[in-house]
């Protein structure tokens, strides 16, 4: 399995890169990020979007899984801080792999999907148009589906488009409209192991 290292230049491109595959001559609602990465991602789009004279309204979601948790404890930090590349690379496809099985991180590990109100209400009453939600990669399509579904039973007269930089692995819950890499695992500027 490919692993590709983004530096924050790298990234900055590749966020550039993806916002030009969007057509922006269509009526763009929003632009929502899935924190913290699609956040990260977003905010370089909604710049883009602004060079071209496209005034879109910028929001963001937070949705974690329990493996994020996991990762985020002070032990595994400084664990992972100390490891070589060629170790944190393995424990990155081992992850990756995991999230292929039935079962094991695919469809039963839980999200918790945080709403901004202000979205909410913006969604509530600004039917029509799309919205672009943004993360950084999809690996089983677990939140992405979730993230949609919510939207879609808020406004369920909008278009709701998703754009990553990555898709992880070949055949995930949801595809996103939009992406750069498939079958690839990115390490982007803000991971543990950069």
């Amino acid at each position: 399995m490919q692993i590709v290292n983004l530096s924050e230049k790298d990234f900055q491109d590749a966020c550039l890169q993806l916002a030009s595959k969007i057509d922006w001559r269509q009526p763009v609602v929003a632009i929502v990020g899935v924190r913290t990465g699609g956040a990260l991602v977003s905010r370089n789009v909604a710049q883009y979007a602004s060079s071209l004279n496209r005034e879109v309204v910028y929001f963001e979601i937070s949705a974690s899984r329990t493996t994020t948790t996991l990762k985020n404890s002070s032990i595994v930090k400084n664990l992972i801080i100390k490891l070589p590349i060629f170790l944190t690379n393995q424990l990155r496809i081992i992850e990756s792999l995991l999230t292929r099985l039935p079962g094991v991180l695919r469809t039963t590990a839980p999200r918790s999907i945080s709403i901004d109100e202000g979205l909410i209400n913006y969604l509530s009453s600004t039917p029509g148009g799309s919205v672009y939600i943004f993360d950084d990669a999809v690996d089983s399509g677990s939140t992405l589906t979730q993230i949609i579904t919510i939207l879609k039973r808020i406004q369920p007269d909008t278009t709701y488009r998703s754009a990553v930089i990555t898709v992880t692995q070949g055949s995930p819950l949801i595809e996103p409209d939009y992406y750069l890499y498939k079958d690839v695992l990115i390490r982007f500027p803000w991971a543990l192991d950069a």
